[in-house]
């Protein structure tokens, strides 16, 4: 559903732009073989992350059917090491960048992290303290960026954007909201019921609420806080579009 939309969605970019070559073009073999094989949709680039998902669970499902299950856990430190040598070090390892989506795709970035999950979910770090984890935190911020500003400073900064420190950093941040209160705030409800969606359709925000502020001449203040404007639009039109949905439901079954 979320490629089709996007498909929509280029459709009418091409229109708008006179350009159905480069539309058609995104139907190649090629495009075709990346999206089946990588993960990596033509049409959107953040929705390789549903194909990723997709992939890892069909693979979980079927290994879970076997013993096997506990065996694959030690392939982790080896997929997230080839994330690194082909990804965001490839250029000083091995002296050439590959494009992205060889990397981020279900088996170098999907699989790992789900199993990272599991075992999480298993009591995994559990018997870290919030104030270690904390402190970790702190610590894989500074690493991470003191990563980047050396990468940059030598001209290695390869497109990928795992850091040695990235996966620490996230297992640290994961196991760090687990042990918060877990009170239900706002933004956490609107997390819950809007997450996969606000993640599928904000770059067509982004898109369209960029070329608004261009036409009315405030795009240079408007990008300092573009990211609380796309969340809060997008946020709103799910709002009305759940609203609506609803009102439908309702009639239907009044009709009934």
């Amino acid at each position: 559903m979320a490629n089709g939309i996007y498909i929509l969605w280029e459709v009418l970019r091409a229109y708008i732009r006179s350009d159905i070559r480069t539309f058609i073009h995104t139907f190649s073999p090629q495009k075709i073989i990346d999206f089946l094989i990588f993960n990596e949709s033509p049409w959107g680039g953040h929705l390789w992350y549903l194909g990723s998902i997709l992939y890892v669970l069909i693979i979980a499902a079927v290994i879970d059917k076997t013993k096997y299950m506990r065996l694959i856990y030690y392939i982790i430190p080896i997929l997230l090491m080839c994330d690194l040598v082909f990804g965001k070090y490839s250029l000083i390892i091995l002296g050439i960048e590959f494009p992205v989506y060889y990397i981020r795709n279900f088996l170098f970035v999907g699989l790992p992290y789900f199993l990272i999950g599991r075992l999480i979910d298993a009591g995994f770090g559990k018997n870290i303290t919030k104030r270690t984890l904390e402190i970790m935190i702190v610590v894989f911020i500074t690493t991470s960026l003191l990563e980047r500003y050396i990468l940059v400073s030598i001209d290695m900064n390869a497109t990928r954007d795992h850091y040695i420190s990235t996966t620490i950093l996230a297992v640290a941040v994961f196991l760090f909201t687990l042990k918060c209160d877990g009170k239900q705030g706002m933004l956490s409800i609107i997390g819950r019921k809007y997450s996969m969606w606000l993640y599928i359709l904000h770059p067509i925000f982004i898109s369209c609420i960029a070329v608004a502020m261009n036409i009315i001449g405030i795009f240079d203040y408007y990008k300092y806080v573009a990211p609380f404007v796309v969340y809060a639009v997008t946020v709103a039109f799910l709002v009305v579009i759940v609203w609506i949905k609803n009102i439908l439901s309702i009639t239907l079954l009044s009709d009934r």
